[in-house]
Order: structure tokens, then sequence, then C-alpha cells
């Protein structure tokens, strides 16, 4: 275990849902005193019967009179909320989910450390976190190491990092509330696919919504989605540490992944990394998608070989530009997953005599 890297004795969590569920149940698995706040009297007295732990009301949490030595909050809580403001007033620290997860597997508890692969952004992130996922599952032959998506996008980070057989590289999907809590968090690699206006009731701004998503830039490499003007920008503000490198859906820039005569390619001479036809979803919205996770993938070691089968194995989930049906030359495509008007707007790019129900 990394000796800078220490347990908490007694620990706060906000929210008895999933993510706090999931966050108290593994530091209780640990050893640590741990004490859930929820205002759902049902779910506390769950959470003791099922957990052992401890669970009180929000209203019932004085830090003056306890002894707790971090606050670890689910993902919606917002910052300004009265318990997580009681917790800064009183200068403990507040952390989320993927931050205990991040600082759990830096500390070798579930053994050596993972490699992490971020990919955040308005839309598109389940997808691209998919074909990420394939790209470095098809790389397993050559490497021996065992890829898996975690996160957001339906597999629980504690999950991961306790599989059996161990799970090597964790292809991460993070919503913007979970890098809010996140301060440590410094991945392999790290992509933010694009940004628009979103969540801001609880970020304050969109200034502040796009510096939480810059977050994934902190990392050994950052992936700039190119030809959003915001993302560049959130990259230049937050000033990433390591090496930059980028993704379009024109020629490739400076070295980065970028599309050449229907082709993915990478760098200057450009090299072929995968086909950028026949893509799910279909548009330019799947094309920078592919873009984006060939980019990290390619950051990360894998070969060309493997993106490109990775790619062409790839099957994007359902309400997410599936095409459901085709006759007489009409495809049928199910994109209800675009419940806000920028990922509207790229659904519909590059698609031609479209009638949008």
């Amino acid at each position: 275990m990394d000796s800078t890297l220490k347990l908490p004795r007694k620990v706060l969590v906000a929210g008895g849902g999933v993510s706090g569920r999931g966050c108290a149940a593994i530091l209780a698995e640990l050893g640590t005193d741990v004490t859930v706040a929820d205002g759902n009297a049902t779910t506390r007295k769950q959470l003791a019967d099922d957990l052992g732990v401890a669970a009180i009301a929000p209203e019932d949490v004085d830090f003056a009179a306890s002894s707790y030595d971090l606050v670890v909050t689910s993902p919606g809580w917002r910052p300004n909320s009265p318990l997580l403001a009681a917790a800064s007033a009183a200068r403990l620290e507040v952390i989320g989910d993927v931050e205990l997860a991040w600082r759990l597997d830096r500390a070798e508890v579930f053994g050596p450390n993972r490699t992490w692969l971020v990919v955040t952004g308005t839309n598109g992130k389940t997808t691209t976190t998919g074909m990420l996922a394939a790209m470095m599952q098809a790389n397993e032959a050559e490497t021996g190491l065992r890829a898996s998506a975690a996160g957001n996008i339906g597999v629980s980070l504690f999950t991961a990092l306790a599989a059996t057989p161990r799970v090597d590289v964790l292809c991460v999907e993070l919503s913007s509330f979970q890098l809010h809590w996140s301060n440590t968090l410094r991945p392999r690699v790290g992509t933010v696919l694009n940004l628009a206006e979103d969540h801001i009731d609880w970020h304050g701004s969109f200034d502040a919504y796009a510096r939480d998503k810059a977050k994934a830039f902190l990392g050994e490499v950052a992936v700039i989605g190119q030809d959003d003007p915001h993302v560049v920008q959130s990259a230049i503000d937050i000033r990433p540490r390591g090496i930059v490198t980028s993704f379009t859906a024109g020629e490739p820039q400076d070295g980065g992944v970028g599309v050449i005569d229907n082709e993915i390619v990478v760098g200057n001479p450009p090299t072929r990394l995968a086909s950028a036809q026949g893509i799910e979803p279909a548009g330019i919205a799947g094309v920078l998608d592919a873009c984006a996770a060939a980019a990290v993938a390619h950051a990360a070691g894998a070969s060309t070989e493997s993106i490109s089968a990775g790619l062409a194995a790839y099957r994007v989930d359902a309400h997410r530009g599936e095409v459901v049906h085709e006759a007489d030359g009409v495809k049928f495509i199910d994109n209800s997953k675009a419940t806000n008007p920028h990922a509207v707007e790229a659904a519909l790019a590059g698609l031609s005599d479209v009638i949008w129900i």
C-alpha cells in the first residue's frame, strides 16, 4: 500500500442511494467507522440492517461533536446543500465516490494500481466509453491486461476494482458531478468530448461546469476535442500537466487523430487506425466518438489492429442512435437518449433526408 495514502478512520457518507450505499459498503468492509446521512427513514433502516452502519438524518449531523475524518458525498448532492456547507465550514474534506475509488486504488487496497482512462463531455460519453472498452478488450490478447467499462456506463467502480478475474484497465465514464468532487484524480489518459450548457443550476455557471469537466485533462495525457471551441478553451484554462493531443472529424492536427479519405488516422505522416465508414451511431456524432475513443486507446498503448478490431465489433447501445429497422431504403433510428438540444443537434448532423419525430 502507498504509505502516503491512509484509509480514514471515521467517515460520513452523504446520501444512501446507489452511490452512497456502495461507498458505505466498501468502507465498512475495509474496517472504517461509517455513518450515512440520508433524509429517508426507510433508507436509513435498510442501511443499518443490511450493512450494519450507523444511519442518521442530515439535520442530526453535528460536526462540532463528531470526529469525522472525511465526508464522501453522492455525486448529485449540490455543493451548497446545508450538510456539505456545514462540512466545509468545519474544514472537513468532501470528496465523491469516484475520488474515493481512485484513492483506494492508489493505496493498492485492491492490488497493484489500475490504468484509468477517463471519458467525459456533455454528450457521447457512453458511446465513446463503450468503443474505448471494445478497443482495449481487443488489445488484451497482446498485453494480457483485462479491460472493462465502468463508472456512469453502468458498472460501479468498486465492482470493477474488486472483480475476479482482475480488471487492469478501467475505461471510465464520468459526469461533471463526479469530477467536481474529485481533486487528486490523475488518469493515464483523459478526454473531454464536447461542452454545451448542461446542469448549470447545479454548477452555478457554464464556466464552473467546464472547469469541472476539464479535470479529466489533469492526467498523463490530455485528449482534446479539437472541433469544440469550448473544450479547447477549457484545456487552455486548466493547463494540462502532461502530454496534450487531440481528435477531430477533419484532418488530424499536431499528431492527433482525425479522418482522411474515410479512414481514422493518427499522426503526421498519418497511420491508419480504423475505417470511418459504417460506424454506429451513424453521422458525424458517431465519427467523433470513434475518433475520441481511438485517440484515447492509441495514447494508452493499444495497437492499431486492436483499435480497428474493437471499433468494428462495437455495437451502439439501445436508444443511442440504434438502427431498429430498415425497409425500402429507409432506416428507422432510435435516438431517444438525446435528451438535450446539443445531443439532438449532434444526432441529426451528417444525416440527410431526415424525418425527425
